[in-house]
């Protein structure tokens, strides 16, 4: 079995910038105040178009299978809580995040809560 690829991103409150591993952000940022950034982990899984998707990313359903319009019209953010990847929509319903697994539902992000915040409205 590959092990699960780990990277990391931070957004920058003052910069109004995502910085990738490797690209002006390293280990130092974490010695930062959290005033200063958002630290994100990569959830090891891709969206319908392989891109790769982050904590703190906006997750939408590409294609509405049918029998399940309940996800179809919800922007969905992808946040860690308790040990578990989780989805939460507006109104804060959740969803456990195996259910971008199901091949019935395909995924895709489209956007960030920090740069496209708007599309969780």
């Amino acid at each position: 079995m590959k092990p699960k690829e780990v990277k990391f991103r931070a957004w920058s409150y003052q910069n109004k910038e995502m910085y990738y591993w490797g690209d002006g952000f390293n280990y130092r940022w974490f010695e930062c105040e959290p005033t200063c950034h958002a630290i994100m982990q990569f959830t090891g899984l891709k969206d319908c178009k392989g891109n790769d998707i982050w904590e703190g990313d906006i997750l939408k359903p590409a294609k509405n299978p049918k029998g399940n319009p309940k996800y179809y019209f919800i922007n969905y953010e992808v946040y860690y809580d308790k040990y578990k990847w989780r989805l939460i929509g507006k109104l804060g319903s959740t969803l456990n995040f195996g259910i971008v697994n199901d091949a019935r539902i395909k995924w895709e992000v489209v956007g960030n809560i920090y740069e496209n915040s708007e599309l969780l409205t």
